[in-house]
């Protein structure tokens, strides 16, 4: 049992624990995520699979002093609220939901980031790791469009093209979809955002999705040059 705690340990605390949190991602928002709104997969194992991705957050963060014990607050606040919403589907609980859940992603990009940009050789996991920040990135957002659509109904047109999801959902299909579109640019969306809230939210994240890459990919370069330089 201690050996195998043991190795727990170290493998969170390499490069390996981004590309498990990368894979994760992956499966849950572009697998498990469609499945589970098409009703191939429960409401009860989506929350699972949910609360294994928060787990995986906070086992990422073991090696960081105070902040596996503050990551691990939020993401059972952010995990109970989601079982919560299951039981008792209130619109204050999905807001709840939402609100720990964003703290907990947002934060988990900066600690990520903060793995990707350390001292040392560039390497394939440290990618995988700056790609996983930009899934988070797109999820945190969703999870702000989700969270206005809550408290200001209407803030989004929805037209014929519109992907309708779970009111139930922490996060919808659609949001996910609306988020990416607008993160990436590319706007295939049938949603439509007039709210001037909804409307600033959506300009950062076009902002973000153009300028994160080219400053990620220049400060991975430059460190790559650095880390052979005799």
């Amino acid at each position: 049992m201690i050996k195998a705690n043991a190795r727990q340990r170290r493998f969170w605390s390499t490069d390996f624990s981004l590309s498990a949190l990368l894979l994760l991602l992956v499966l849950f928002i572009f697998v498990f995520y469609p499945l589970g709104e098409i009703g191939v997969v429960s409401g009860v194992v989506m929350e699972v699979l949910f609360s294994l991705l928060l787990i995986s957050g906070v086992m990422s963060v073991t090696t960081r002093r105070s902040a596996p014990l503050v990551m691990g607050i939020i993401a059972f606040a952010s995990m109970l609220s989601g079982w919560l919403g299951l039981i008792y589907p209130a619109t204050v609980v999905f807001v709840s939901s939402s609100v720990f859940t964003i703290v907990f992603m947002a934060s988990l990009v900066g600690i990520v980031l903060i793995e990707v940009f350390r001292a040392g050789r560039i390497t394939v996991r440290r990618i995988q790791g700056a790609i996983a920040a930009y899934l988070l990135i797109a999820v945190v957002w969703a999870l702000f469009y989700r969270l206005v659509d809550l408290l200001q109904p209407g803030a989004f047109q929805r037209g014929p093209g519109a992907i309708p999801g779970p009111v139930a959902s922490t996060l919808t299909r659609e949001c996910i979809y609306f988020s990416f579109a607008s993160i990436t640019t590319v706007g295939y969306s049938g949603m439509v955002a007039v709210h001037p809230l909804a409307l600033s939210l959506v300009m950062v994240e076009a902002l973000v999705g153009q300028l994160f890459p080219a400053i990620l990919l220049a400060r991975l370069v430059s460190m790559e040059v650095s880390s052979r330089e005799p």
